[in-house]
């Protein structure tokens, strides 16, 4: 909706232009002077500009009115320097005073109409925000628990097992970690968070291992909708707090392979083991069509779902590759032990977020899980 009407302006410069004309035009060198300023500034240039600009900022509209008063005192000023008569004056100032008078009603209805969509945009907000029973603490906190477990795998873990790798294999071990996060990142928005936690405010008495595909590239998921497991916070905060647990656990099995698989290699297990490992596994212990969820199986903060499926993958991974190159025979010392108790103090912090945002809200539970 088109809060102001631009089209006067066109006549008000008009009208200026005019009323300038009607008092110089026996003096030709002035004359030519406001039609050579006005030949910059054509009516139509102006109505195209404040058209967009007044749709951005009414506050121009001042600029506006303070540009004109400006032209007109001094155009008093020549007109105290010449012999005009009487009634050349009162018409010019009676045409001052409309052309004012105008450039007001306009700044009143621009200041009108926006601070009438301000209000009504607060009244819309008010009305979303307690008919969706949406709870701003909670969604606070889950955006900052949100923030607190992506730290802790960049720069967390990264850092903790980079300070642990030898100095020639630090650069692959930071890699491997941004990787794994930008690679589940993709991987979860598009089918990951549908294939673990959908549908997400139904039920669906065949989706026992696997979630179903109504979540697929995140179809459906709006501003005003919530998840059955996080009823007070927005459906877009819990799929990103659960992600960043997506990125962390496969994060986690890097260190078990540190040095001895190659980088190709690292992305294609990492998306195979996200599909057959993660999502299965989450799904079934913590959305309620899950068959684990269904025999009780209790996981609070990703005891089964992250650390005993990272733990054990790792364990795999490494006695399938094997020992390191010069096992026994070399010295493996720490590049910097340092970056590990960096790195671990960051895992120390970002385990609140962990723990506490696992009650996914600010509740009491958060407060004796922290």
């Amino acid at each position: 909706m088109n809060a102001v009407s631009f089209s006067p302006f066109s006549i008000l410069f008009s009208t200026v232009q005019v009323s300038a004309s009607t008092v110089f035009s026996w003096r030709p060198f002035i004359h030519q002077l406001t039609q050579s300023v006005f030949s910059f500034f054509p009516s139509n240039l102006f109505y195209c500009i404040l058209n967009v600009a007044f749709k951005r900022n009414h506050s121009l509209l001042f600029c506006l009115k303070t540009s004109v008063q400006f032209f007109l005192c001094s155009l008093c000023l020549l007109i105290q320097k010449m012999s005009v008569s009487d009634q050349q004056i009162s018409l010019l100032q009676s045409q001052i005073n409309e052309l004012m008078a105008k450039i007001s009603n306009l700044e009143i209805n621009a200041h009108s109409q926006i601070d009438l969509q301000h209000d009504i945009q607060a009244q819309v907000y008010s009305s979303n925000t307690v008919n969706s029973g949406l709870n701003s603490g909670d969604t606070a906190w889950m955006l900052a628990a949100t923030a607190l477990v992506l730290f802790m795998t960049i720069p967390g873990l990264t850092l903790f097992y980079a300070g642990m790798a030898r100095s020639k294999n630090v650069l692959a071990i930071v890699m491997q970690c941004f990787i794994i996060t930008a690679l589940i990142t993709f991987l979860w928005l598009c089918f990951g968070y549908s294939l673990t936690f959908a549908p997400a405010q139904t039920s669906n008495p065949n989706a026992i291992i696997y979630g179903d595909a109504t979540r697929f590239w995140l179809q459906g998921m709006g501003l005003d909708t919530k998840h059955q497991l996080a009823p007070s916070i927005p459906e877009s905060v819990f799929c990103a707090y659960q992600l960043t647990f997506a990125i962390i656990t496969p994060a986690l099995i890097t260190g078990a392979f540190a040095d001895r698989m190659q980088f190709e290699a690292m992305i294609l297990f990492m998306t195979l083991w996200h599909f057959i490992v993660y999502c299965p596994t989450a799904h079934s212990l913590w959305h309620p069509d899950g068959f684990l969820y269904k025999a009780e199986a209790l996981d609070y903060a990703g005891g089964n779902v992250v650390h005993i499926s990272a733990g054990m993958s790792g364990l795999v991974s490494s006695i399938y590759l094997g020992a390191r190159a010069g096992f026994g025979e070399e010295t493996f010392e720490p590049h910097n032990i340092l970056l590990t108790a960096v790195g671990s103090s960051m895992l120390w912090v970002g385990w609140y977020g962990f723990n506490a945002g696992s009650a996914l809200g600010a509740t009491d539970r958060a407060g004796v899980a922290l």
